[in-house]
């Protein structure tokens, strides 16, 4: 969802902020259609995606405050329960996760855009499947 893909190709920087590569606000998903890769549960989402994908290795563009991801957008993955009210935390147009709502929210356009400027994690896009979990567990009200 999310992080960036190794020191190679570099953290995403870009918010869109300008008319060419503004995301767009929702994009069409339907949760029942797809079969997850893991139980969407939050703690399989931190554990499975967030953490491996967003904030260690090569993809930390999350890793914690000082991250490029972070100090840009305000959003790191160094502890679940602290990720969660990060997630949800209500930014108006800019809020990344709306619990119950898999088609808005910057997270997930940002996971499933085509654009390459604007995609996470930067460089690839996720399995399907484990973007379905993201997004079921999304839909499903996000809850921790």
């Amino acid at each position: 969802m999310l992080g960036c893909v190794g020191m190679i190709t570099g953290c995403n920087g870009d918010d869109g902020g300008d008319d060419d590569g503004a995301l767009p606000e929702c994009i069409e998903f339907d949760a029942t259609a797809c079969a997850p890769l893991y139980q969407p549960t939050y703690a399989n989402v931190f554990a499975q995606t967030l953490q491996p994908d967003c904030a260690t290795g090569g993809g930390a563009c999350h890793a914690n405050p000082d991250a490029l991801g972070a100090a840009e957008h305000g959003l790191f993955f160094t502890e679940a329960s602290q990720t969660h009210a990060l997630l949800l935390d209500d930014l108006g147009d800019d809020t990344f996760v709306r619990p119950g709502d898999a088609s808005c929210g910057v997270m997930t356009v940002r996971l499933r855009t085509e654009d390459d400027l604007l995609r996470m994690p930067t460089g690839s896009m996720l399995l399907d499947t484990e973007l379905c979990s993201v997004l079921q567990w999304i839909d499903a009200g996000a809850n921790p």
